[in-house]
């Protein structure tokens, strides 16, 4: 899926306080979604722009170093953590979220140039009336170990379908409600392995929208029927990896899902997004060893002071007037 890289998008304009959230992500969805699961394997296939009625092909990602598997990564952030809803956290909360849940597809974040890569979906394609996307699932994306009630099994067409009502669900506030509102007409799933989703015309977004971090993401019905309140508190899902804890002024703390369909995956064996009351304190941590990486909106240590505007060109004076020439010999009198 050919497009610009985030970062040439986030220069080409000014930046939207979502998309400064979604920029978030870097530290946070995008390096569990991309480079801590693994992003690059040769085995693991990238989303390719569906054609009308054909499957979609698949291209292999270029392979990487193996990394060395174990340790724990800490990201560090200011702010609030503000719960870890599936569908509406824009705060702190939204690091966990891509960690924990599954998505049909993932945005690639740290490396723009893969666009979107399969995760519950396995391929997916757009009918000849240009309306109407069929996804292919997965059946081995298992519900991770909880003590929620949830129960362990595989996840399927269903979840989506129970995912896709809440996001259009209004009182949600779901972050992919203005997508649902405007575009989507209805959706149903034939089978437990196929979705059908039918937008009210041709729409080029539709993979946008559902593989971003803030919108997509996919949980189990089972957990989507429990109270909100514990919905926002905690999280039940068959993600690269399991909330192990979620406390305001100190942060999420994550460990690896030993079911986790990729069995490889993920290389380390917990990731934290760790809360810091502000961005010197945040440096101190990294100095310190205590965090390894941080998020900030502004990345330099004292303000960028506002170029000095160049010097106004003096005005150019107009050349005088040419001397008449002298008549010879003189005109007589």
């Amino acid at each position: 899926m050919a497009e610009t890289n985030y970062w040439e998008r986030l220069n080409g304009g000014r930046v939207s306080r979502r998309s400064l959230v979604r920029g978030v992500g870097i530290g946070a969805a995008g390096l569990a979604g991309a480079a801590l699961i693994g992003c690059g394997s040769k085995d693991e296939p990238a989303a390719a722009t569906p054609k009308a009625a054909a499957p979609v092909a698949v291209t292999a990602a270029p392979s990487a170093k193996q990394p060395k598997k174990g340790g724990t990564f800490r990201l560090g952030f200011t702010g609030t953590v503000a719960g870890i809803d599936p569908h509406n956290s824009v705060f702190g909360g939204s690091g966990g979220v891509p960690q924990v849940y599954n998505y049909l597809f993932r945005r690639e974040v740290l490396r723009g140039d893969l666009g979107l890569k399969y995760d519950l979906a396995k391929s997916h394609q757009v009918e000849k009336d240009g309306v109407t996307w069929t996804f292919k699932l997965r059946t081995d994306a298992k519900i991770a170990p909880n003590d929620k009630g949830v129960p362990e099994r595989m996840l399927d067409s269903e979840d989506v379908v129970q995912s896709f009502k809440r996001m259009a669900d209004k009182p949600v506030a779901a972050n992919a409600y203005a997508f649902f509102a405007a575009w989507v007409d209805k959706f149903d799933a034939p089978d437990k392995e196929t979705v059908r989703l039918v937008t009210k015309k041709p729409y080029a977004w539709v993979e946008e929208n559902l593989g971003d971090n803030l919108k997509g993401a996919i949980v189990p019905k089972e957990w989507l029927a429990k109270p909100a309140a514990d919905v926002k508190q905690w999280a039940v899902g068959a993600g690269p990896f399991m909330l192990k804890s979620i406390q305001e002024g100190e942060g999420i703390r994550m460990v690896r899902n030993p079911g986790f369909y990729d069995k490889e995956r993920p290389y380390l064996d917990g990731y934290d997004v760790l809360n810091f009351k502000d961005v010197a304190t945040q440096r101190t941590a990294l100095s310190s060893g205590q965090i390894d990486s941080y998020v900030t909106a502004d990345p330099s240590p004292t303000p960028v002071p506002s170029p000095t505007p160049p010097p106004t060109p003096p005005t150019p004076t107009p050349p005088a007037p040419p001397t008449p020439p002298t008549e010879w010999p003189p005109p007589s009198r």
